[in-house]
C-alpha cells in the first residue's frame, strides 16, 4: 500500500526542534532526523516566542497573508524592512513599505536579545 499525504501544514524550526526533542527523549534519532534537529537548533526563537510572533503578524492585517509567510519570517528573523522583503521575495506577493516595517518591528519585539 502506498503512503498518502493526509494534509500539509507549514511548520517553522522551533516547532520542528520541539517535536524532534520529544522523539529523541523516547529513543535515538536516525541520521536524517539528527541532522534536521541540528539545523533546527540554529533558530533563535522558542516555541512560545514563535506563537507570539504568529499572533502579532496576524494582527497586522496584511492582505493576502498566508501562514507560510509567518513561518518563513520565524525561521529567518529579519530585523529590517529590507530583510523582510528579501525573505518574502520567493513568494509571488508584494508587501508595502508600511507592512514590511510592521513585520520587522514585530520580529524585533519578540526576538530574544543576544
Amino acid at each position: 500500500m502506498k503512503d498518502q499525504i493526509i494534509s500539509e501544514n507549514p511548520v517553522s524550526l522551533p516547532f520542528v526542534r520541539e517535536a524532534l526533542e520529544k522523539v529523541q527523549k523516547n529513543g535515538e534519532l536516525n541520521f536524517r532526523a539528527q541532522k534536521t534537529l541540528e539545523h533546527a537548533e540554529t533558530c533563535l526563537l522558542s516555541v512560545k516566542e514563535a506563537n507570539t510572533l504568529i499572533e502579532s503578524l496576524e494582527k497586522i492585517g496584511i492582505p493576502r497573508w498566508k501562514d507560510v509567510f509567518a513561518h518563513k519570517i520565524i525561521d529567518s528573523c529579519p530585523l529590517t524592512p529590507e530583510q523582510v522583503k528579501v525573505v518574502l521575495s520567493c513568494y509571488n506577493v508584494t508587501f508595502s513599505k508600511e507592512h514590511t516595517q510592521k513585520i520587522a518591528e514585530a520580529v524585533v519585539a519578540v526576538k530574544p536579545k543576544t
